[in-house]
């Protein structure tokens, strides 16, 4: 019997550095705060960078401060905290500049400030993914599982209230009506925006906020359509085809009878081509993860 008192011991220790292993890091949570923080502050330091390596600059830290805070917490709960905080304290930012400058609110946001935002919450919320998409073994259990659905779910609500006050602020509250103005309208393919923008970018020329408004003008809709994958799974598949045409082609109408700014087939395709491709990146994680798991997840949450 003395004997087998040491086995016991041994295994209760396994068992319990087993469990450890499958609970997150919460008490290291607290580390969340200083972390976002610092990524609002790496935003405003971007500043002094032109484009396009003031945005390499914010997905390459926003990507290692994700990867150094999960390392450290094990936690996907402390990322989602960091990475919303830092969009929040950004948006209140450029809210507090406006007010003190006396500017309205409507104006607080550039697009381009905007995207960058985008940017920066983006990046940490990808590590996060790819880190739940490959997880297999003892990092794939239903703690684990829940900590990540939780946590995907709190920073998408935080940054889906930011992305539908930024499409009302581009489309409605800064735009102006001109019913008596002329009407700008090019329905030539490859020959309005794109043509404006293209040139320029293979060109190397990225003043004047041209990387921006190309990729932003392309992704704006990105959003829209990988979360239309994740809360509508169960919506007919036509949706994914269809709605990001009536969305733009809505917005395209709107600004040519109402005189609002320049309609152009270029905005149109290209806002839709974003959503499929938002959407298709949803089907590829699903996918991923499905051959993963031999079929036991469908999609990463």
């Amino acid at each position: 019997m003395a004997r087998k008192a040491p086995t016991s011991v041994n295994s209760a220790a396994k068992a319990k550095r087993r469990y450890s292993s499958c609970v997150p890091g919460k008490g290291r949570r607290f580390l969340s705060v200083p972390v976002g923080i610092l990524l609002f502050f790496f935003l405003y330091y971007s500043d002094k960078f032109l484009s396009p390596y003031q945005e390499i600059f914010l997905v390459g830290t926003s990507a290692v401060i994700a990867v150094l805070l999960f390392a450290v917490t094990t936690d996907y709960l402390a990322c989602a905290i960091s990475q919303s905080l830092g969009l929040v304290l950004s948006l209140a930012y450029y809210i507090y500049l406006a007010v003190i400058k006396g500017r309205s609110i409507e104006s607080a946001l550039s697009f381009e400030e905007s995207f960058r935002i985008g940017l920066v919450w983006f990046s940490g919320l990808l590590i996060t993914v790819l880190i739940r998409l490959f997880s297999t073994g003892g990092w794939d259990n239903k703690i684990r599982r829940k900590n990540f659905r939780n946590a995907f779910h709190m920073t998408s609500i935080v940054f889906l209230t930011a992305y539908a006050g930024l499409l009302t602020l581009l489309f409605i509250t800064q735009r102006t009506v001109n019913m008596s103005g002329v009407r700008s309208l090019n329905l030539i393919p490859l020959h309005g925006a794109f043509a404006v923008y293209w040139p320029h970018i293979l060109a190397g020329q990225f003043q004047h906020g041209i990387f921006i408004q190309f990729f932003g003008n392309l992704l704006i809709f990105t959003p829209l359509g990988f979360y239309l994958g994740v809360y509508g799974k169960k919506a007919p598949k036509a949706l994914a085809f269809f709605l990001p045409m009536i969305l733009s082609g809505a917005i395209e109408a709107t600004q040519y009878f109402l005189n609002m700014g320049k309609s152009d087939i270029d905005d149109f395709w290209m806002n839709v081509l974003g959503f499929w491709i938002g959407y298709f990146l949803y089907c590829l994680l699903g996918w991923t993860r499905r051959l993963i798991t031999g079929g036991k997840e469908k999609n990463i949450c």
